[in-house]
Parts: structure tokens; C-alpha cells; sequence
């Protein structure tokens, strides 16, 4: 059963983000992992997101978590429409990643259920701090993705 949730990026301060159906550490988190652990050039990731002009339009086909890297990666978006206020629905986002190209980490967020919760780093979200990951040093992340999908094991209070 898929997922829902978010990926996006922290960049200049500014969070953006789309809605991925793929969203379960075990699903999103290979994805994210394999395109870091690819060879990817961080300057060429920073300048292509750079280029793109975000909206607030809905109605967006929701591209896989690996579409959407490999899509910003190579340039090829132009522009996207910002849904990071997905998060605020609870029941049906329930993770968030978001690759913070200004301090060059991974930073995960999980729903904060029922909760009235602004405890996002950034940009504050509605939902769950996880922790961070460093992108240079991913495979923590992906050893984590392959075992974790319970809140205990995400060390949060759920």
C-alpha cells in the first residue's frame, strides 16, 4: 500500500516541495540514497533547483521520488508547483524529506498524527522532526530506510 508524503528542498531559506505517493522510509529512502550514492555534482544540483519557478497551482502529476531528483538533477523541470502545505494533512502525509542544499543534509520529518505540532527545523511544518542526515555520508540514511518504519525505531513519541 503506498504512502503518501513529501520531498523537497531547503534552499536560500526557502522550503519547497511536491507530493510523492511513494513515501515509507523503505520506498522513499532507496531513492533518495541510490541518487546520492549515483555520483551527483552538489554545485550542479544547487544550480539547476536554482532555475526553477515555483507555483501554487494544483492538480500536478505526482512523479516518483526518483523521477523528481533525476528531473531537477539533469534540468529538465522548469517549474513545479509548491505543495508543501500537504503537510498539514495529517492522515494522509505521512513523511517528509527535504534536502536542505544549504547545509547539505537530508532532513526527515514524520506526521504528527492527530497532534497540533510546529516542530519542523524549517519553515515550520506540521509534523514530527526526525533527524538529519549529511548528504556526503548517506549511507547512514540507507541502512535506516532499509529496517525502519516503526516510531519506536524513528526514536519519537508518537
Amino acid at each position: 500500500m503506498s504512502c503518501k508524503g513529501l520531498i523537497g528542498f531547503l534552499h536560500q531559506g526557502e522550503v519547497r516541495a511536491i507530493e510523492i505517493s511513494e513515501a515509507k522510509l523503505d520506498q522513499a529512502g532507496p531513492a533518495i540514497a541510490d541518487f546520492f550514492l549515483s555520483g551527483i555534482s552538489l554545485e550542479q544540483l544547487n544550480e539547476n533547483y536554482a532555475k526553477i519557478e515555483w507555483g501554487d497551482i494544483a492538480d500536478m502529476p505526482t512523479p516518483t521520488t526518483e523521477q523528481f531528483l533525476r528531473q531537477i538533477y539533469d534540468g529538465t523541470i522548469q517549474s513545479m508547483i509548491d505543495a508543501k502545505d500537504f503537510a498539514e494533512d495529517y492522515q494522509k502525509c505521512q513523511y517528509a524529506y527535504l534536502i536542505n542544499l544549504d547545509d547539505e543534509e537530508l532532513e526527515i520529518y514524520k506526521s504528527a498524527g492527530s497532534r497540533n505540532l510546529t516542530t519542523c527545523r524549517h519553515n515550520n511544518l506540521p509534523m514530527v522532526y526526525y533527524g538529519n542526515y549529511d548528504i556526503t555520508d548517506i549511507r547512514d540514511f540507507w541502512s535506516i530506510a532499509k529496517t525502519t518504519e516503526r516510531a519506536s525505531d524513528l526514536d519519537i513519541e508518537l
